[in-house]
């Protein structure tokens, strides 16, 4: 948490009177969109196996919400459908009044509301179609030998520390995202108080959704820097240290490796580029080699890097 912005808001509501105001700051970074069409056609049953094809002592959960539905979308797997998460955002984090989501009561003014609408259901219905029809990411082999030699390794290292598991390179009909999209606990240090997912929780309540969050999918890995629901991960030593929980023993691997499969490692996620940059395949060979000769070292941002930003105008939501 930002100290000098907790500060700051204390200040503010103290001088607008609001001693007796908790005020909970929390960061988000925000996902990126592509592929999300594919997510949303994902099958209930689907998702559900998903869950019954990992290990017990690493098995992800589904997020059932208080409707029944299940939860693909957002860092607590706490939306269940692309249009929902669309447009809570729009209410959320853009302020816009739609149909069905209505923004959020201010504090301060808790009668004032919205006149009418922002956006009608059929702009809106046209804003859910264009992120739907958004290009999920596509990984070229390396056009050097070399380089493809390194991705192949990687891929071995990724799968015998035991990432795959949870990061699985295909869900279903989904190639290549690396998620189970499913819910795991990732341990104290990145728990999150759950205040703000309440209304969405489960039968196990916000106290488990706390320490809990959905296998982000690693597809755009290389242009989606920082890492982690809160960008405190700068690259992937800092992600993977933060990795306590059910994937301790994953992480404990990827440490104990030799600099070399680290970088092996490295080499294999450099390779997934976000969309804007994945058909340019000397890109992916060109940070596939940076990263197999420098261990340990943070990748250069490629020529494309900012692509999977450009694809994330909505929030967490």
């Amino acid at each position: 948490m930002d100290r000098a912005l907790e500060a700051t808001v204390r200040d503010v509501a103290g001088g607008l009177g609001m001693n007796r105001v908790a005020f909970r700051l929390t960061a988000r970074n925000t996902p990126p969109l592509f592929g999300a069409g594919l997510v949303d056609g994902l099958s209930d049953s689907e998702l559900e196996q998903s869950a019954r094809d990992q290990p017990g002592e690493i098995r992800g959960r589904v997020h059932r919400l208080k409707d029944g539905r299940l939860g693909r979308f957002g860092w607590k797997a706490q939306v269940a459908s692309l249009e929902d998460f669309v447009l809570t955002a729009c209410a959320n984090e853009l302020g816009l009044e739609v149909p069905g989501h209505h923004q959020a009561v201010s504090p301060l003014a808790p009668e004032a509301q919205a006149r009418e609408l922002d956006l009608t259901a059929k702009e809106c219905a046209a804003l859910v179609d264009y992120v739907r029809s958004l290009p999920p990411p596509v990984s070229p082999d390396p056009s050097d030998a070399q380089a493809a030699v390194a991705v192949t390794e990687g891929r071995k290292l990724f799968h015998s520390a035991g990432c795959a598991s949870c990061h699985t390179a295909d869900l279903a009909s989904i190639r290549g995202i690396y998620s189970d999209l499913l819910l795991h606990d990732m341990g104290e240090e990145l728990s999150d108080s759950g205040a703000y997912y309440a209304e969405d929780a489960d039968s196990l309540g916000a106290t488990m959704l706390s320490r809990e969050w959905r296998t982000p999918p690693l597809w755009g890995f290389r242009d989606s820097a920082p890492y982690l629901h809160d960008g405190r991960a700068r690259n992937l030593e800092e992600a993977v240290a933060l990795h306590h929980g059910q994937g301790e023993t994953s992480a404990s691997r990827f440490r104990s490796m030799s600099d070399r499969g680290r970088a092996r490692v490295q080499t294999l996620l450099n390779s997934l580029a976000a969309p804007s940059a994945a058909g340019a395949t000397h890109r992916a060979g060109d940070a596939a080699h940076h990263s197999a000769n420098q261990p340990g070292a943070d990748p250069a941002p490629p020529p494309g890097h900012g692509a999977a930003r450009r694809g994330s105008m909505l929030g967490e939501s």
